[in-house]
């Protein structure tokens, strides 16, 4: 997952948004970084500790320090959830916090049938709130 276009840097307010995560029995791992490390609920977790770190390139050719990426509508997350085919069984949707944000541009999203470029923060931390789906 790489940000389509870079719109803010610097003094992006903490808040409250999307993120899929890979389930396995009670455990949530991060969707796309491939981290064996599981997330907890309801605690702060940091960037530095799952996944890429340092300037990542936008598809803009932006760049932007590397974080969660964390989807700012629902609606977008579900239909990221939708692009998943077999893999929806093992996905959901949570509900998370994030501050420390670095950025904030688009993300391209693919549904079953197209693509949409939604609005997306990137945190350096994250802490999971509720499961949505």
């Amino acid at each position: 997952m790489c940000l389509s276009t870079i719109d803010q840097h610097n003094d992006v307010p903490d808040g409250v948004g999307y993120k899929i995560f890979i389930e396995h029995g009670r455990s949530r791992y991060n969707s796309c970084c491939g981290n064996e490390t599981p997330y907890r609920l309801g605690k702060w977790t940091m960037a530095i500790d799952h996944g890429p770190q340092g300037i990542i390139p936008a598809d803009d050719y932006s760049q932007y320090l590397a974080g969660f990426h964390i989807l700012t509508n629902k609606k977008d997350a579900l239909l990221y959830l939708s692009g998943e085919g077999d893999m929806r069984n093992e996905h959901a949707i949570y509900k998370v916090q994030y501050r420390l944000a670095t950025c904030k541009g688009t993300q391209k999203v693919w549904g079953k049938r197209s693509a949409r470029h939604c609005p997306c923060v990137v945190a350096q931390e994250i802490k999971l709130l509720e499961r949505i789906t």
